[in-house]
C-alpha cells in the first residue's frame, strides 16, 4: 500500500509496506517537512533505521535508539516507525531506506525522494477577486 497526501502548510505523508522488490517515490518541496511511514511484520521489538545512499553503518541517519536530531525524526510504533525529515533541501533528493534489524540480513524497503522548489501559495483577497 502506497498513500501519497499534500496538503498545503501540512507535511506529505507516504505510507509504505515492506516488500523488497518494491519502491517508492515520492516528492517534497523545498522549506517543507516530509513523513515516511514504513512497516513490516515482526519488527515489533526490532531496531528500526533510515538511511541514504549505500546505506552502510556511517549513512544511517536516524534510527530507533537515537529517537530525533535536528533534520531526522524517528516514531517505532512497533510493527511500524515513520520518519520526518525536516526543512528540506535540493540535496536531500535521493535514495533512502527504511531498515529493519534483524538476525542474519536487514530487511529494507527502498524510497527515492525528489525536493523541489519552494511551494508558493498566493492568496487573492474576496474584495480583489474580480468575480466576486
Amino acid at each position: 500500500l502506497c498513500l501519497l497526501a499534500k496538503k498545503s502548510c501540512l507535511p506529505t505523508i507516504l505510507i509504505l509496506s515492506f516488500c523488497n522488490s518494491q519502491f517508492n517515490v515520492l516528492t517534497g518541496n523545498k522549506g517543507s517537512s516530509i513523513t515516511v511511514t514504513c512497516s513490516h511484520s515482526n519488527a515489533y521489538s526490532t531496531v528500526k533505521y533510515f538511511c541514504k545512499g549505500q546505506c552502510t553503518y556511517q549513512d544511517i541517519l536516524i534510527s530507533s535508539t537515537t529517537i530525533s536530531n535536528k533534520k531526522y525524526k524517528i516514531e517505532d510504533k512497533g510493527n511500524t516507525f515513520s520518519v520526518t525529515i525536516f526543512d528540506l533541501k535540493e540535496d536531500d533528493s535521493g535514495t533512502y531506506w527504511c531498515g529493519i534489524e534483524r538476525v542474519g540480513l536487514d530487511t529494507y524497503n527502498q524510497v527515492i525522494l525528489t525536493v523541489l522548489g519552494e511551494l508558493i501559495i498566493f492568496c487573492t483577497p474576496a474584495w480583489l477577486h474580480p468575480t466576486l
